[in-house]
């Protein structure tokens, strides 16, 4: 199960680690559709932590945007803005480029699927990013 809770303003926020593997990936669609089923129509925040996602990882997040997507729940995307960020390997030239940077391996092909008005980059969580 993974850990969420409901704010006040009634967000549904789910916590989403950084190292799933194939048989985590399964365990946390399942758990987010159970969520998204019992808390119809309340917006949903997947947050990622601060950590690089593994490609499993990545894979949930595509799968609770299709998911949303289908069942017409608002969702955005956050992202824990780590302190000391490790070297990402010519991210700044990326940068500088007007390229988006991921902290991620994967993420050209799989938020590429997006579409318009997918995920364009990750923010910190002081900035939600609307998916759906």
């Amino acid at each position: 199960m993974l850990p969420c809770h409901v704010t006040e303003n009634g967000v549904l926020i789910i916590h989403l680690q950084a190292d799933l593997d194939i048989a985590g990936r399964a365990a946390a669609v399942w758990s987010i559709d159970g969520h998204l089923a019992a808390h119809r129509l309340a917006p949903l925040m997947l947050r990622l932590s601060d950590a690089p996602l593994s490609t499993a990882a990545v894979s949930t997040v595509v799968r609770t945007y299709r998911m949303c997507r289908t069942a017409g729940t608002p969702l955005s995307v956050v992202a824990a803005h780590a302190e000391n960020p490790p070297d990402t390997g010519g991210a700044d030239r990326r940068r500088r480029a007007g390229r988006p940077s991921f902290p991620f391996p994967g993420h050209h092909r799989a938020l590429g699927r997006l579409g318009p008005g997918g995920c364009s980059r990750v923010m910190p969580t002081t900035q939600a990013l609307p998916v759906a």
